[in-house]
């Protein structure tokens, strides 16, 4: 099981393509290589307006923009701004600056998400995630993406079994009480109707004598 969840995971990364850019070309280099490790494709640019060019005539082969926040030729702050108006691909931001205003500015003019360097393995390995909250396709094989949903599928209704006998139970839990109250209920209305009732009167000769009083006091009347 183990096997075909990493397998699945390779293809998931071979479906990701992804913008590098940075003004320096070691970093280019390094962050290329440990993202092509995990099977992304990468296209690298050192320059803003380059990547600007690439996301207008490529913009369906590119699934996700990791750049470099300070770069030559154009503003840290304009780059995001102007892929955030040509189009809706998640930008992830990368700087050696990472004071809270940095943070907050790059997430307030379109990032997904600010790292900082150095990039480590671990802060790329799931970038891939992020093409699914902008709601993008991955381009996964068909017959590895079918094998993905066999395997969800599966794992679902497995937990599916398991959600519905807890649900059961929580049911069962929830009309126990209901159905004590309910009695209590029932007991509390029989009591307050035995109560309500009025008590069966006896004809006593007491009773006798003082009607027919009332009866001589309002005829004398």
């Amino acid at each position: 099981m183990a096997i075909s969840v990493e397998s699945n995971m390779n293809n998931v990364y071979a479906g990701v393509t992804v913008l590098l850019v940075d003004g320096d070309s070691t970093c280019l280099i390094i962050l290329s290589k440990m993202l092509r490790s995990f099977g992304y494709k990468v296209v690298t640019t050192k320059r803003a307006t380059d990547a600007l060019c690439i996301i207008r005539d490529q913009q369906h082969k590119i699934d996700l923009v990791l750049t470099e926040a300070c770069l030559h030729d154009m503003d840290k702050y304009e780059l995001l701004e102007t892929i955030g108006n040509i189009s809706s691909l998640p930008i992830i931001v990368m700087s050696t600056d990472y004071d809270r205003n940095a943070v907050l500015g790059s997430l307030f003019k379109g990032a997904a998400l600010h790292l900082e360097k150095p990039i480590t393995m671990d802060d790329i390995k799931n970038l891939w995630q992020f093409t699914l909250i902008k709601g993008r396709e991955i381009n996964v094989p068909i017959v590895e993406a079918k094998s993905c949903i066999k395997e969800v599928s599966s794992m679902e209704s497995a937990l599916g079994v398991v959600v519905d006998g807890r649900r059961n139970l929580r049911d069962e839990k929830r009309k126990r009480p209901l159905e004590v109250e309910n009695d209590k209920e029932g007991d509390n209305c029989d009591q307050g109707s035995s109560t309500l009732k009025k008590p069966k009167l006896i004809w006593t000769n007491e009773l006798h004598n003082r009607f027919l009083q009332a009866i001589d006091m309002l005829g004398s009347e």
